[in-house]
């Protein structure tokens, strides 16, 4: 455990720093010893701000260091965080993080599962979409990696419905966004069939219990 008491911000400064120049130079070890420090305190002292702000860190951290496991839990914590928050756009990134996450681990069901989540959370916030101009970027983004996952799974034409959802979001508000997602689809192979379709011989994918073609 980590005494907290009597701890002012030029230390926890020094902690941050100290940290991020250990995982700058691959002391992975080190940097998770010293971020879970500056979680310690923040906790202690209620400083909710830092609390959520570090968790990404050590969560890159755990990632470089070849933990995914470890990253899935520590932005699980910050999913649970932002929600708590009531914050659901922050809570949609974090899900949609975890997804991230687990489709660069090859495991694109689980993957699947959190993405699909954070896309239902964004597709329902209503109005506060057409006023918040961050929810459509992330929204697209979100789709983004629900498609790339979907490509890791075999189920193209899923992920070529997405990609377009994506654009459509996009289009009219970032051209670097929306050209980006056009090469994600240019790079597509081609899939009239799915590969759950070719080896059952129908739309079912037997182990995920998915319907494809969309």
């Amino acid at each position: 455990m980590v005494s907290v008491q009597g701890v002012d911000e030029p230390v926890v400064e020094l902690l941050h720093r100290r940290a991020s120049a250990s995982a700058a130079t691959g002391e992975w070890a080190r940097a998770e010893l010293d971020w879970l420090r500056v979680l310690a305190i923040a906790e202690e002292t209620g400083d909710q701000r830092r609390f959520e702000a570090t968790l990404p860190l050590l969560g890159a951290t755990y990632q470089a260091w070849g933990r995914p496991h470890r990253t899935v839990d520590v932005l699980l914590e910050l999913a649970t965080a932002r929600e708590r928050d009531g914050d659901p756009v922050g809570h949609a990134d974090a899900l949609a993080a975890v997804g991230r996450t687990l489709t660069d681990a090859l495991r694109p069901d689980a993957a699947i599962d959190y993405l699909g989540r954070a896309e239902k959370e964004l597709a329902g916030l209503g109005d506060r979409a057409a006023t918040d101009p961050a929810v459509a970027p992330l929204h697209a983004s979100v789709l983004e990696e629900l498609a790339r996952a979907h490509v890791a799974r075999g189920t193209i034409n899923t992920a070529r419905t997405l990609l377009r959802q994506a654009l459509t979001l996009v289009v009219d508000l970032d051209e670097e966004a929306a050209e980006r997602v056009r090469t994600r689809q240019a790079a597509l192979p081609d899939a009239r069939v799915e590969p759950a379709q070719r080896r059952a011989g129908s739309g079912r994918d037997r182990s995920c219990g998915d319907t494809r073609p969309s």
